[in-house]
This record gives structure tokens, C-alpha cells and sequence, in this order.
């Protein structure tokens, strides 16, 4: 595999500016449930069984 580093610094590119970190966002990894399996949870534990 070549160096390309020689190539990457010698380039007339402009550097890139960022400004100030103001927000960071995590994901938790937390699984969003649908609603429809969560009724049928609440409805079987009403019902008792036969």
C-alpha cells in the first residue's frame, strides 16, 4: 500500500474551520416498542385465561 500522507499535506486545499462544539448527541441504544404489542400486554393481563 502506497504512503499517502506526502499527498495529503502538500495540497493548496483550505483547511477546514469548524466552530465551537455547542451540542452533542449520544444514542442510548434503547429500542422504541410499537404501541400495538404493548395493548395486547395490557389487554392479556386483564383477561384471565379459560
Amino acid at each position: 500500500m502506497r504512503d499517502t500522507y506526502p499527498l495529503l499535506v502538500n495540497t493548496d486545499f483550505p483547511a477546514i474551520q469548524r466552530r465551537k462544539l455547542e451540542t452533542l448527541q449520544a444514542n442510548l441504544g434503547y429500542r422504541v416498542i410499537s404501541p400495538a404489542p404493548i395493548a395486547m400486554w395490557r389487554q392479556a393481563r386483564r383477561e384471565p385465561r379459560k
